[in-house]
């Protein structure tokens, strides 16, 4: 169903007239015109875009079997020349643009999904690929060693959960962001256009003709990922790169601060403080977020630990224009005179699962020591929640819970261990993966 876009965002058809805009653009002049707008919070993903392709980072972040083979161009064409696969892609390639033709772009999208089948035989083929490919099996052991994907004990087990990731996240974004399919957070990650819409039908028509004439096209999953991402430009959704890199930017002097950190002298490595997202459009920051922030500066004070990561994307209200870390760390560093290098930005997370998933991750990045435990601190209510019902819906969402040894220290305070299966890429959120 169609959905009025949030006038205080990007309206979508600005959004691609702005993303057409950035590439004719110097970044001085972006930003000059962002201040203008009063769009605060997004220099460092203006400066992102200006430095590579907007759909290139998405698909980076989303889908990165994907953008690894697509990078490597002599991997690439052995893998659209292997006769089985690149039988099913130019089959499924002459059926979308007999629909095309026909004017049925409904059908035509529909069609660059993966179906269990072709994810099933995909999967055989990658197998056998594997085994005759060196570069394929470098590319995968890599990605294995990453645990980007599946937690798996063998290279045959990797894969199955790496094409089942890779194929579903796929067609979660193009049924989602297309056709109107309900996200598991429908009130902050639902659909915001229409295809029918000319201005959406049109130019979506024109690139998926062209997309099926590529070379590339021969790699069953170009359609399917260039479909995928387009959806989630035409919906203004580029949360999952806009401050990448995470160990620059904002995060820059903690990372410098991190490499001379003696952390035994701390009994945790972190102090993480999940964000509290407002629902009025124009709050940069709640007064809970306020309190979070102040009830962690106690414990910071108490020599817990050498870092604050403050963690909280772009959420509250729909695509607001206000991030929730970098509005804290404002708030830690503006407000209540805490070291710019003692706090870390997680500017992703959108739901409390990855409030911890994600820290994970930033600890990981960073080089904070991972086996050491990290200690979370915020109000009752969200402490109540972590430890008596997050776990169930860590496995809904996530598949696994991004954390071990969680203990309760206090009504507002809690510690646990990173788990290293929050480096697992989760496409079905395309927002945060």
């Amino acid at each position: 169903m169609k959905q009025k876009p949030n006038a205080r965002f990007y309206h979508n058809r600005l959004f691609i007239q702005f993303s057409n805009y950035l590439k004719k653009t110097s970044y001085a002049a972006v930003v000059l015109l962002l201040l203008i707008c009063g769009q605060t919070g997004y220099t460092q993903s203006i400066q992102n875009a200006t430095q590579k392709d907007t759909a290139a980072l998405l698909t980076e972040h989303n889908y990165p079997f994907i953008s690894l083979v697509q990078h490597n161009t002599a991997l690439l064409s052995e893998i659209a020349s292997y006769k089985p696969l690149q039988k099913m892609a130019r089959r499924r390639n002459k059926a979308i643009q007999k629909a095309l033709k026909k004017g049925d772009l409904t059908a035509a999208l529909k069609m660059t999904q993966i179906d269990s089948a072709e994810t099933s035989f995909i999967t055989q083929s990658f197998i056998r690929l594997s085994r005759s490919n060196p570069a394929l099996a470098q590319l995968i052991k890599s990605t294995w060693q990453n645990h980007l994907f599946a937690n798996a004990t063998t290279q045959d087990a990797y894969i199955v959960g790496m094409i089942q990731n890779t194929s579903a996240g796929l067609n979660y974004a193009i049924h989602t962001y297309l056709f109107g399919g309900k996200p598991t957070y429908s009130k902050i990650d639902a659909i915001s256009i229409d295809i029918n819409d000319p201005d959406v039908y049109h130019p979506l028509q024109d690139s998926l003709l062209k997309w099926t004439k590529n070379k590339s096209a021969d790699f069953l999953y170009y359609l399917a990922s260039k479909t995928a991402v387009e959806a989630l430009l035409l919906n203004g959704r580029t949360e999952a790169m806009l401050y990448d890199p995470l160990t620059g930017g904002m995060n820059a002097a903690a990372q410098h601060a991190i490499s001379q950190t003696d952390f035994s002298k701390y009994p945790y490595s972190a102090i993480l403080v999940p964000g509290l997202g407002p629902e009025a459009p124009e709050v940069r920051l709640t007064e809970g977020g306020k309190a979070r922030c102040r009830m962690a500066l106690l414990e910071f004070k108490n020599a817990k630990a050498p870092f604050l990561i403050v963690s909280g994307g772009h959420v509250h209200p729909n695509k607001t224009p206000f991030c929730e870390a970098v509005e804290m760390k404002h708030y830690l560093v503006d407000s209540l005179g805490v070291d710019s290098a003692s706090v870390i930005i997680e500017p992703y997370a959108r739901h409390t699962t990855t409030n911890l998933r994600n820290a994970a991750r930033m600890i990981h990045t960073l080089g904070l020591p991972f086996a050491k435990p990290v200690l979370i601190v915020t109000d009752k209510g969200q402490s109540a929640y972590i430890n008596k019902g997050m776990e169930k819906i860590s496995i809904r969402d996530l598949g696994y819970t991004p954390y071990k040894d969680l203990t309760i220290l206090s009504p507002t305070l809690t510690s646990f261990l990173p788990e290293i299966q929050s480096l697992q890429v989760n496409p079905l959120d395309p927002l945060d993966p």
